[in-house]
């Protein structure tokens, strides 16, 4: 193990774990603000207030930046799925044997007077068991069975990681903006409007670590992140800087959904090949033909 991965290791190992309210407080503003739209509209817009003003940081001996928190075990609620659990649990969470999470006292009390009077009666849980009819729920009530994932909308989820690696925040864009225009069904505008809403936040997430990046004097980094916030990925260490993004924001927006990045070999291979296609080309056998031909690199 190398001394960089060494420090980065004990960081993760040597910081306790805490709750992080930033996202539950940036989803309560933006449900207060948004009434009455659509949800796909509310969930986007949502996104977008997390995505816009959650802390970041740029950590030391990191190669990849990125995070949604500013330090490492953090747990966060996902206050839109499920509240009841974090009411009953709220004076046991940092004491109970398995996996305690610290939380403060002035916390606690923001979670009782403000999130969770707003969210009661109002989660993805409360509208399911709300759906259900008495012949599913007279024997979840009686202890035969139980009801399990109520809480969130959770999938085995591989998303399309070579679509947004090879498009980019830029080409998705123009891609989604077409679909919209030629559509005359005013359902679908709902969606469209929420994947351009959250496309734009995605740009602006990774502008602030352009930012961050620049403020700490991390060229390389801010230069990186200036050229995501639009254009694809075209080096190695792009993909997979832009690929962690994806998957930042994902766990943003769903918290805890089983997202898998599919076949990273495959993905990412393209990338590799033309990195090291570029700075030694000699030593990798017979002339590569086609995408990977050294004068189409």
């Amino acid at each position: 193990m190398s001394p960089r991965i060494k420090k980065l290791k004990d960081r993760v190992l040597d910081t306790h774990r805490r709750i992080s309210l930033d996202r539950s407080l940036y989803y309560l503003k933006s449900y207060s603000e948004t009434e009455g739209e659509p949800v796909i509209l509310r969930r986007a817009r949502a996104l977008e207030t997390i995505l816009e003003n959650i802390p970041i940081a740029v950590g030391e001996d990191e190669l990849i930046i990125g995070g949604r928190t500013v330090f490492p075990r953090m747990g966060v609620p996902a206050v839109e799925g499920a509240v009841d659990w974090l009411e009953k649990e709220l004076d046991t969470i940092g004491i109970r044997e398995q996996e305690p999470f610290e939380i403060t006292a002035e916390d606690k009390q923001v979670l009782r007077e403000k999130v969770l009077p707003f969210f009661r009666g109002k989660t993805l849980k409360d509208y399911l068991l709300g759906a259900l009819s008495t012949d599913v729920m007279d024997p979840v009530e009686k202890g035969i069975y139980t009801l399990n994932q109520t809480t969130h909308s959770q999938g085995h989820i591989i998303p399309d990681t070579e679509k947004w690696l090879t498009k980019g925040i830029g080409g998705l864009t123009d891609e989604v903006q077409k679909y919209r225009m030629s559509t005359d069904k005013p359902e679908m505008h709902g969606f469209y409007d929420a994947v351009l809403i959250t496309l734009r936040a995605a740009s602006k997430f990774i502008m602030r670590y352009r930012d961050e990046a620049s403020r700490k004097g991390l060229k390389e980094f801010s230069e990186r992140c200036e050229k995501l916030t639009s254009s694809p990925p075209n080096t190695f260490i792009e993909a997979v800087q832009m690929l962690w993004f994806l998957f930042v924001i994902l766990h943003l927006e769903s918290v805890g959904s089983s997202f898998s990045p599919g076949r990273l070999d495959q993905v990412l291979s393209p990338f590799f090949l033309r990195d090291t296609l570029r700075c030694c080309p000699v030593q990798y056998g017979p002339p590569v033909r086609g995408e990977y031909a050294a004068e189409n690199v």
